[in-house]
């Protein structure tokens, strides 16, 4: 009896869309490896929604993940990716020289690449990008106060990744305690939660999740009809109280600045064919078994409209 109630409550689809999960959030902390000298890893991340001053809205953050050393650079409020890479290049690689970790997808000047084996900067100038890190490090001329300057400069790098190397085992292991270690394998059918925003348009949403947000789908083979969801799609407040008898035309409309949808005439039951009218396919969620018997016919061609505005 137990083993029964456990396999149906496993499978029951509203129990999974409907209830939290009450366990431990999936997915084990993964920190970022630890930097070896300063500038060589950077975050980057925009302050949005601020008021204007002087034509900018957002403000640029660019921090160096070693020292912690902040940048604030202003930007329009509409900035692209060319004019934050200008930004970046004026603001940062002037002053600091290129990263070799950067937390968005750039070419990097002293990132060695696999398809040339060198960096742009060593195929250019035939030599690697010199840093006064790597500069004090690597000291061997004659000098004792240039030696000592290098070696401080050194030990006081070397003591500083400790400390983050330490901060960092430490976040981790707190972190860990509030989760649980969560592996799906590729073909596993899963949930996904989305935020109310991601609802509006699949379109928006990114096809990379984090583990804490996937639920495991478990299918009952024995009646597949119980997998079929019932409920109103997520932000769905059409409905009607009248039924769909049948699906009599479709067709495709195109508005400037608005994505293609389709619509399909219906023919209300009960009521003449001239009291039918055209509907949005998202709207008929109620009928999708009326709408594929007509996708199934394919006796008619899909009809073309466009819609613009009057001013």
């Amino acid at each position: 009896m137990r083993e029964d109630v456990d396999s149906f409550v496993r499978t029951c689809l509203v129990c999974h869309q409907d209830k939290t999960l009450q366990k431990q959030l999936g997915g084990l902390l993964e920190p970022l490896l630890v930097p070896t000298r300063p500038w060589e890893s950077l975050s980057m991340d925009f302050i949005v929604s601020l008021s204007k001053s002087e034509g900018c809205g957002s403000i640029l953050v660019v921090v160096d993940r070693f020292t912690k050393y902040a940048t604030f650079i202003p930007t329009p409020a509409d900035c692209n990716v060319k004019e934050a890479a200008r930004l970046f290049l004026k603001h940062v690689v002037k002053y600091w020289g290129t990263p070799r970790v950067l937390s968005v997808t750039v070419t990097l000047a002293s990132l060695r690449l696999e398809s040339t084996g060198s960096s742009p900067f060593e195929l250019v100038t035939r030599q690697q990008l010199m840093t006064p890190n790597t500069v004090g490090s690597g000291y061997t001329g004659s000098s004792p106060a240039t030696y000592k300057t290098a070696k401080d400069w050194q030990v006081t790098n070397e003591l500083a990744r400790a400390q983050l190397e330490k901060a960092t085992r430490k976040m981790k292991k707190w972190a860990d305690k509030h989760r649980r270690d969560v592996m799906f394998q590729p073909g596993d059918t899963v949930f996904v939660k989305l935020n109310p925003s991601q609802h509006k348009s699949t379109r928006k949403i990114h096809p990379v999740f984090h583990v804490s947000n996937l639920k495991p789908y478990h299918p009952d083979l024995e009646e597949p009809s119980r997998g079929e969801s019932q409920q109103a799609l997520p932000l769905m407040v059409t409905s009607f109280d009248r039924e769909v008898e049948c699906i009599m035309d479709k067709r495709e409309v195109q508005s400037k600045g608005v994505p293609r949808y389709f619509e399909y005439f219906v023919k209300w039951k009960g009521l003449p064919e001239s009291e039918g009218n055209w509907e949005k396919e998202e709207s008929l969620w109620q009928y999708k078994d009326k709408i594929e018997a007509f996708e199934q016919e394919g006796t008619t061609s899909v009809t073309r409209t466009s819609r613009h505005r009057i001013r």
